[in-house]
């Protein structure tokens, strides 16, 4: 069935391959120059490196003469490694054909484009692809049902050669009696480069702090493989009254990082307190962890406490009930003090505050509260799982690559949905964050029946406030025989004298028995404005649920309506896909054929001839390697 709803912002126009004219100078004042682009949707927004960004524009263009439509939103759906430009793009904007700027020049039925264009930014945070839905909602603009646009945005993120992460930055004991060793904080490198490296620690400061190998690692020259990380536990054992310092640190191929360390030796007390440093379990932002306790004992005499609370980040405080500020202790007696972080904002690992505790007859003692909280979303690719044209009783798999698209790390704890036609793998697990690693989906259809089909499948995760994502599945399910899909291609307004992106058009062979395609040609009134662009040789055989693709441009040679089609006989019958478009621009006259580089190739009701197009298809071929 053909789709003959309007569709506003009915082209992304992207940045494109530009190849010479044909033969000799362009009539007009700027010279001709076709334009091939195999993707208008997905947009390829870029590669960048970690820390990096890349940036491209989409341009939202009316899909024919009779287009009117006004922009309520576009909304992203997506992590934060992609944003877009400005943040409410989109809103009241009006994107419609103009009957022309100049009078009747631009001929009856011309579309002069009034367009929309806003920027997408990919600021990647990890190595590896990603992908994000955009939907851009409408209303016709003289009243009638909202609409909608999806497009989906892909992107690169790509790691340094050499780089290493070291958390936590610096690390605070706080006060222990001269000879008393610390509980011990984590120290975790990880290799976050493109290239394995060895790591060498060294510890400035040996007699008052130690590092101790977790999990096997080796402190003093540590192999760490693409993605691999390693961690020790520090503790500190003042030998001297007053503050004491030192510091971590890892040397690499990718520099020296360090780890700033801090003590204070006090005198003997009473006190004994565990844990010291206290530290909050990481977590994510939204979702506070459990309350810490800390135990205070008096080893001494009866003694009152004073306990009191300095916090750094408004977010620590004590727990209802928590603050033992006032308690009698006996020899030999415990209390706890417990509290609280709510994590409401992000918070890199580091300190909270500090927990004082005094008591009658002795110094106060000073205790870190240490916590993280990080932004916790998930990312996946590609952002909808579009089978594209599937023949009836065939089945097709797509992968779905899930990974944390912001620091935090991510549990997936059950995948659901999809019901059959559809089906997707349910293994769970958890995800690094900053694209640490990936969960690896595959998604299937095994279609009985003919007509579209949509679903989707969900991710039950830990995420707080809205922990289930779910992700679009779709696939367009043909009959026997053989069948284009689609069967009508909107190319909108295009500037007499230039070439469209390119549209693809996949002729499926659903049948019982291979074909053989005999004969490819563009027919129509306005045959000699569009132009078969690949494959080079398009005629060939066929096999039995196979498809082959077909790149069709618009380069109109004077204003006014087009329309045309793509017609494919083969050794059962013919086929045929409808081509519409718009010229606008030119002086009202009719383009020659040396005009524009494509006008020389395609003949009204003639076999399309593909030769001369050798430089468009290389350039063409030199970016699928370039993607590859």
């Amino acid at each position: 069935m053909r789709n003959t709803r309007r569709v506003a912002g009915g082209a992304v126009v992207l940045g494109a391959i530009v190849i010479a004219a044909c033969f000799g100078d362009a009539k007009l004042s700027t010279s001709r120059q076709a334009v091939i682009e195999t993707d208008v949707d997905p947009v390829f927004v870029g590669s960048a490196t970690i820390g990096g960004s890349a940036t491209t524009t989409i341009t939202l263009r009316p899909q024919d003469a009779t287009s009117d439509d006004t922009i309520t939103s576009i909304i992203k759906s997506c992590g934060s490694d992609f944003e877009l430009i400005p943040a409410n793009a989109g809103v009241g904007e009006r994107v419609y054909c103009s009957a022309g700027f100049g009078g009747s020049g631009y001929g009856e039925g011309a579309c002069v484009p009034v367009t929309y264009s806003f920027d997408v930014a990919f600021h990647p945070q990890g190595a590896g692809a990603a992908s994000c839905a955009l939907t851009v909602n409408y209303v016709p603009t003289g009243g009638g049902p909202a609409a909608t646009r999806k497009i989906t945005l892909n992107a690169t993120g790509i790691a340094a050669t050499y780089a290493l992460s070291v958390t936590p930055p610096q690390i605070q004991f706080s006060d222990h009696p001269v000879g008393s060793t610390s509980s011990s904080t984590t120290v975790t490198i990880k290799n976050i480069g493109a290239t394995a490296m060895t790591v060498n620690g060294s510890n400035s400061n040996g007699s008052n702090f130690s590092v101790a190998s977790t999990g096997g690692s080796v402190f003093a020259s540590q192999a760490l493989a693409v993605g691999a990380q390693a961690s020790y536990a520090v503790s500190c054992t003042p030998q001297t009254l007053g503050p004491i310092t030192g510091a971590l640190t890892f040397s690499s191929m990718a520099g020296t990082h360090s780890v700033q360390l801090g003590c204070n030796g006090i005198g003997a007390s009473s006190l004994t307190i565990s844990p010291v440093p206290a530290n909050f379990a990481s977590t994510l932002v939204g979702r506070a962890p459990t309350d810490v306790t800390v135990t205070i004992t008096n080893n001494g005499a009866p003694t009152t406490l004073a306990v009191s609370l300095a916090a750094s980040n408004p977010q620590l405080t004590f727990a209802a009930g928590g603050n033992p500020n006032g308690i009698g202790l006996g020899s030999g007696s415990s209390t706890t003090a417990r509290l609280q972080f709510a994590a409401t904002t992000e918070h890199p690992a580091g300190s909270l505050g500090t927990l004082t505790v005094g008591y009658t007859g002795g110094a106060p003692r000073n205790i870190t509260i240490n916590g993280t909280a990080l932004v916790g979303e998930l990312g996946w690719a590609p952002a909808e799982v579009d089978f594209g044209p599937v023949c009836i009783g065939a089945t097709a798999s797509l992968p779905v690559t899930v990974y944390a698209s912001a620091a935090g790390s991510v549990d997936v704890t059950s995948v659901t949905g999809a019901a059959a036609p559809f089906n997707v793998t349910r293994t769970p697990g958890t995800l690094q964050g900053n694209h640490g690693n990936t969960l690896d989906f595959i998604a299937t259809v095994n279609p009985t029946a003919p007509g579209e089909l949509t679903d989707s499948f969900t991710l039950n995760t830990n995420l707080p406030t809205v922990p289930t994502r779910s992700i679009p599945l779709k696939a367009l399910v043909l009959p026997s025989g053989l069948t284009p899909t689609p069967d009508l291609v909107h190319f909108g307004p295009s500037r007499v004298g230039m070439t469209t992106a390119a549209k693809t058009i996949n002729l499926s062979n659903c049948g019982t028995t291979p074909i053989n395609i005999t004969a490819v040609r563009i027919d129509g009134a306005s045959a000699a404005e569009f132009a078969l662009v690949s494959p080079e040789n398009p005629l060939m055989p066929l096999q039995q649920m196979e498809t082959v693709k077909y790149l069709v441009v618009m380069s109109p040679r004077q204003n006014g309506t087009k329309a045309a089609q793509l017609v494919i006989e083969y050794d059962g019958g013919t086929v045929v896909a409808d081509l519409d478009g718009n010229g606008f621009g030119g002086d009202g006259g009719d383009l020659v054929d040396r005009g524009t580089y494509y006008a020389c190739n395609a003949g009204h009701g003639s076999p399309v001839s593909l030769a001369p197009l050798a430089l468009a298809l290389l350039v063409l071929r030199r970016r699928r390697l370039r993607r590859a």
